[in-house]
């Protein structure tokens, strides 16, 4: 590929097998910098390239460049929710939490249910406090997204830190316990922080 390239820079086809096989080897970064050559070299380059390039942005942390790429494509093609999701993401990920906000409610009014993913919980959840929304209604958005997956146990811990930050200690407690028990190796500073919690929830008559 890297021949054809250098035989012909504008040769779009080779460009974009270079660029998603590092995509689908999960090599964003080298994914990313064929995608980048591609743009630079080629004209013919299609929606769904946009699409894939976008996600290597993301995944690699450039979250500025993410939004200005979706936000290019959805001046194309305002239909693809998924891009929503990634911009909401991207958004909060800068610390735009308003706009992020806006754009995680549209895209919830949009997506079909069964395409929602557990990071779309997640990130709605954090931008809910972010904007100094309803602290319980945020946490149960982040609750589902263990229902929905429940390899992102680790949430335990940021909700119980949510709780313990409103000092509610028993709502805490539970959260901190919940993620301790997922732990295969637990920090002291987290069973720390479950006994505080415990000592803290009058609720909890054998709290001592």
């Amino acid at each position: 590929l890297d021949q054809a390239i250098a035989t012909d820079p504008s040769f779009i086809e080779a460009h974009r097998m270079k660029a998603e096989g590092f995509y689908y080897e999960k090599r964003f970064e080298k994914s990313k910098n064929a995608y980048t050559e591609m743009f630079a070299n080629t004209k013919d380059y299609t929606i769904d390239d946009q699409m894939f390039y976008a996600n290597t942005l993301y995944l690699t942390k450039d979250y500025k460049g993410c939004i200005d790429q979706v936000e290019q494509i959805i001046k194309k093609d305002n239909s693809k929710s998924y891009l929503k999701r990634l911009l909401g993401y991207s958004y909060y990920e800068t610390g735009d939490y308003a706009k992020g906000m806006n754009i995680m409610q549209e895209y919830f009014k949009t997506v079909e249910p069964s395409k929602v993913l557990a990071s779309d919980y997640l990130y709605y959840g954090r931008l809910m406090i972010k904007n100094g929304g309803d602290t319980l209604a945020a946490v149960r958005e982040m609750g589902k997204s263990i229902e929905k997956d429940s390899s992102v146990w680790p949430v335990y811990k940021e909700m119980g830190e949510i709780y313990y930050g409103k000092k509610d200690y028993c709502s805490a407690s539970k959260a901190y316990k919940l993620y301790l028990d997922s732990m295969a190796i637990p920090e002291a500073t987290d069973f720390y922080k479950l006994g505080i919690c415990q000592f803290y929830c009058k609720e909890d008559s054998l709290r001592y």
